[in-house]
């Protein structure tokens, strides 16, 4: 299910994706640090859909995973729309953010 909670962000594993131009999409681990190791993936079920997945089940231990979707002024309305799906998707339990 998908979650807003500010005060639960402070226990839990975060994931920033960042949306951008040409349906690039970057995201990276952790918070705070100022050059964070950024990798990119796609928006198909291989690409964010893998990463999420994968990352849920090392988040466990952390408590679970807070997703922070930033879309840039270049970012698709699509391409949004398709982050939500997958943050969705399932049921599973994630606590997502955006920031504009």
């Amino acid at each position: 299910m998908l979650q807003s909670h500010s005060n639960t962000s402070m226990l839990l594993e975060r994931m920033t994706l960042l949306l951008g131009k040409d349906d690039k999409l970057l995201y990276y681990f952790g918070v705070g640090d100022k050059s964070p190791q950024m990798e990119k993936t796609d928006y198909s079920p291989e690409g964010l859909r893998a990463v999420v997945l994968k990352r849920i089940a090392f988040a466990k231990a952390y408590g679970g995973l807070f997703v922070i979707i930033k879309p840039n002024e270049d970012a698709r309305y699509k391409n949004i729309v398709d982050v939500f799906d997958e943050m969705n998707n399932g049921q599973r339990e994630l606590y997502c953010k955006t920031i504009n």
